[in-house]
């Protein structure tokens, strides 16, 4: 009804905002028309590889994709920073390195497709505590045995020394 205001064909489908001729569409859609929809993540799965490393595989995208994308968010407030990674379409898993020791994630992973994002898939996982590390003799004598070594990075309620004679 008025030439100077563009429309969107179809109205984006209800599935998205207009603006200047254009369809913004929303999370879980794409296309010019916000016909498409883009496809949710399945079978994700994830595994402890070591104590602060995590693989995250999942089965891909039925549809076309361009990307996905794996964030990491610690549970506890003001633990470690979240991390956030964009693989290629061609990948259906990713190892995350140096996360922190005995923190729990949620762990998000989500398709893209243009600039929308699909609906995300999340599971929780906690790191394994890392042990003390640089165990060395300090001092002997015939009763005491003094020993030393490197905190670990996790926090821990106590440490646990066993030996066995020779």
């Amino acid at each position: 009804p008025d030439c100077a205001i563009q429309t969107c064909t179809g109205d984006c489908r209800g599935r998205g905002e207009c603006h200047d001729g254009s369809c913004i569409c929303k999370d879980g859609y794409a296309g010019e028309d916000c016909g498409e929809e883009v496809p949710a993540i399945e079978g994700m799965r994830m595994h402890l590889l070591e104590e602060t490393t995590v693989r995250t595989e999942w089965t891909p995208a039925p549809g076309p994709v361009d990307a996905y994308e794996i964030q990491f968010i610690p549970t506890t407030e003001g633990a470690s920073p979240p991390f956030t990674a964009r693989v290629p379409s061609s990948a259906s898993a990713y190892d995350q390195r140096g996360l922190a020791p005995g923190q729990e994630y949620q762990v998000t992973v989500r398709a893209l497709r243009g600039t929308s994002w699909g609906p995300p898939a999340s599971k929780t996982i906690t790191t394994m505590i890392d042990g003390p590390q640089d165990l060395r003799v300090v001092a002997v004598t015939p009763t005491t045995l003094e020993l030393g070594w490197l905190r670990p990075q996790a926090e821990v309620d106590r440490f646990v020394v066993s030996y066995v004679s020779a």
